[in-house]
C-alpha cells in the first residue's frame, strides 16, 4: 500500500497460529553399510510435504489458508490475545516507487519510507483519543 494510506477489515486478518512438535528418531551409520542405517532424513522430508499438502488437498481452496513447516519455530501470536480482549489490525502503507520500498517485510533488501511513520503515530494516537473519550470518566 502506498505511504499515507492505512488498512483495515473486519473479521479475521492475517493467519492464525497453531503448533505442534512431531520428533523422528534414526539410528546412525556409515554411508558404506546404509542398509544398516536408519536414516531419519528421509522420513522427515516426506513428513513434511505430506503435511505442506495437507491445505491444497483437504480444505476449500476460496477459504484463506496456510500451511508452513519448519524445524524450529517459536512466535507469540496476535490471535492469542484478541481471543482475551477486543482486538484490531491496522496495516500502513510504506511503499513509495521512488525509495524502492517494495519488498516483503522479512526480505533482506527491506525498506521503509519513514514518511509512513507520522501517518502510524497519528493513527495510534487518534485510536487512543477515541477510545479514552468513550471509556474514561470525567469529573
Amino acid at each position: 500500500m502506498p505511504v499515507g494510506t492505512i488498512g483495515s477489515t473486519p473479521g479475521p486478518m492475517l493467519a492464525g497460529f497453531g503448533r505442534f512438535s512431531v520428533t523422528i528418531h534414526g539410528k546412525g551409520g556409515h554411508a558404506a553399510f546404509p542398509h544398516l542405517a536408519t536414516d531419519p532424513f528421509p522420513a522427515a522430508c516426506s513428513a513434511v510435504i505430506a503435511l505442506q499438502q495437507l491445505i491444497s488437498r483437504e480444505t476449500d481452496p476460496l477459504e484463506a489458508r496456510i500451511g508452513h513447516c519448519t524445524v524450529i519455530m517459536g512466535a507469540e501470536d496476535f490471535s492469542f490475545y484478541s481471543k482475551e480482549s477486543a482486538a484490531t489490525i491496522f496495516v500502513l502503507g510504506i511503499k513509495n516507487e521512488s525509495l524502492k520500498s517494495d519488498q516483503p517485510l522479512h526480505a533482506s533488501h527491506f525498506v521503509i519510507d519513514e514518511e509512513a511513520l507520522s501517518v502510524g503515530a497519528a493513527l495510534n494516537a487518534a485510536v487512543a483519543i477515541s477510545y479514552l473519550g468513550t471509556h474514561v470518566e470525567t469529573h
